[in-house]
């Protein structure tokens, strides 16, 4: 239960960091938040009464663990976890919170409190237990679709804050394989949840990172050493040799299973996509530009260059030989990639308009509208005409 209240409150309580704004978006944006929340907590607290009922009232982990929960039971444990892990689907709160937070705010959000949610499966779903491999082929279904659904969503943001939004969905896709990886390989289960511990410990510090970097950059502009900041940290999270990320994405594909091969060529393609969506980051990154630079104190900077001190030493103190070598086919990829397709750009220039795309829905409805519209201009008339040629001709009748 202390757990339950607790991960509630931390839900709730981030309603007024992305409403702290108080402009229209950002009320906008909480109210969606906070309607995804309280769907989630209300389906995490269903299934705790269920969990309690199938125990014999027993509130622990340790009771809640000793069985496999029910079907029901365990839909409602993954999406309402799912929800705080912006799985496919469940995601719809996030680019909208994330475009509106404060960056200080949102850096808590997209590091520690997006992976609470994984922090949820760990405590409730028994680890190790051959009943559960079905519902681990649907979490890697899952997984796998937020990797590149993330991805290529967010290679079509103009706003470096939602870019970054959409990796963490991509991030949180890979967290999401290796729990599925850890239900549908029973026998490795232990060493893949330690795995994916490490690599959700390496996503909240880099991706938090990432955003107080940006939000250097909204206040001060560009400077030099904050792009160097921002290009280690991009690297960091692409997975690029001797950085963390190289290292965590080294020990979840070495915990995997002989059996899941395709998996792990997935988990390489997710560094490509990683590393073109890094690099799309730094360009808009480079487009920003800030009317009124209004500079932060020393102290903050001073706790970002340690944050990223933090980053660079602790991968390199605790890795293995070769740990830090992973990833260097597709990361290279994905910067060659991006590099042929600025020169391609520079000497083939595409003109891209400025104005923001409507949604699909609201494109349909618009267009139906204008076709009503011009079907009633050019109805209307002819029944007009007919009716008056039709008076016409009964007057004739008649006379």
């Amino acid at each position: 239960m202390s757990f339950y209240l607790g991960f509630t409150l931390m839900g709730l309580a981030a309603y007024g960091l992305v409403a702290q704004s108080r402009s229209q978006h950002a009320r906008q944006a909480a109210r969606r938040y906070l309607v995804w929340t309280i769907a989630g907590e209300m389906l995490l607290f269903i299934a705790v009464v269920m969990l309690a009922q199938q125990h014999n009232g027993a509130l622990t982990f340790s009771a809640l663990q000793s069985g496999t929960p029910a079907g029901l039971v365990m839909l409602m444990l993954l999406i309402g976890f799912g929800i705080k892990l912006a799985l496919p689907g469940l995601h719809l709160w996030l680019p909208q919170a994330y475009a509106v937070t404060p960056t200080p705010a949102v850096a808590v959000l997209s590091g520690s409190m997006i992976n609470a949610g994984l922090l949820g499966w760990l405590r409730f779903l028994p680890a190790g237990d051959t009943a559960l491999v079905g519902w681990g082929q649907v979490l890697l279904a899952a997984g796998i679709t937020g990797i590149f659904f993330g991805a290529i969503a967010g290679l079509l943001q103009r706003s470096p804050r939602q870019l970054l939004g959409y990796s963490s969905i991509s991030k949180m896709g890979v967290l999401t394989s290796g729990m599925g990886a850890a239900l549908a390989w029973p026998e490795t289960a232990p060493v893949v949840i330690a795995a994916v511990v490490i690599y959700a410990a390496h996503h909240a510090l880099v991706k938090g990172a990432l955003f107080l970097g940006l939000g250097l950059v909204e206040r001060e502009g560009l400077r030099p050493w904050i792009q160097v900041g921002l290009v280690f940290l991009a690297l960091a999270l692409a997975g690029a040799p001797l950085t963390s990320g190289a290292f965590a994405k080294s020990v979840l594909t070495s915990s995997l299973p002989g059996g899941a091969q395709q998996l792990i060529l997935l988990l390489a393609a997710s560094a490509f996509v990683t590393t073109l969506l890094m690099v799309r980051f730094l360009f808009l990154v480079r487009r920003l530009r800030v009317s009124k630079p209004a500079p932060l104190p020393t102290e903050s900077k001073t706790a970002w260059v340690m944050l990223l001190a933090i980053i660079a030493v602790f991968p390199i103190v605790i890795a293995q030989a070769g740990q830090l070598m992973a990833n260097s086919v597709p990361v290279f990829l994905g910067i060659l990639l991006s590099l042929l397709v600025l020169l391609a750009s520079r000497h083939f220039p595409v003109r891209i308009t400025t104005r923001p795309c409507r949604p699909l829905a609201r494109d349909i409805a618009l267009r139906g509208r204008h076709g009503i519209r011009h079907l009633a201009d050019t109805v209307v008339p002819a029944m007009e005409t007919l009716d008056s040629a039709a008076r016409n001709h009964s007057e004739r009748f008649r006379q």
